[in-house]
């Protein structure tokens, strides 16, 4: 229970008084503060994982997604390792996205680089039948010159 206004300080209260009391706001503000980032964390928690099952409810599309470890873990997570477990699992997922994107940039990229490849060599073999062509004519007209 917190102290009003009036209650926090007497009506003639000496420095030291106020030092204290304007530590011990100060402590309660931070500690107020803690808690809600730690609230807001958990209410953005909570709102994912129902956002995740009104899209498997929903939108079927997809894959459904794993089912929970165990059959009794709580729907609302809040304790610290669901918290953790459900952060990772979230990851998890986002970093196989991030995979198979690669992935299918990799097989582009390599597919790419095959067709260029393979015009270099083409280019190569049209350069080398050239070249053969220019001696052969070369030898042609050096015999014709001899005769």
């Amino acid at each position: 229970m917190t102290a009003g206004p009036s209650e926090l300080v007497s009506e003639d209260p000496t420095p030291k008084q106020l030092g204290t009391k304007n530590q011990k706001l100060r402590d309660l503000l931070e500690k107020t503060c803690y808690q809600m980032q730690r609230d807001y964390a958990l209410k953005k928690l909570m709102d994912k994982e129902n956002g995740d099952l009104r899209e498997q409810l929903f939108h079927k599309k997809k894959k459904p997604a794993k089912r929970y470890a165990s059959a009794d873990a709580s729907r609302h997570m809040t304790s610290e390792e669901s918290l953790e477990a459900l952060a990772y699992n979230d990851w998890r997922v986002k970093w196989l996205d991030v995979m198979k994107e690669l992935k299918d940039m990799w097989k582009e990229k390599a597919k790419t680089k095959k067709a260029a490849d393979e015009r270099q060599r083409q280019l190569n073999r049209e350069e080398h039948e050239r070249q053969k062509e220019l001696r052969d004519r070369q030898k042609e007209l050096d015999q014709h010159q001899i005769h």
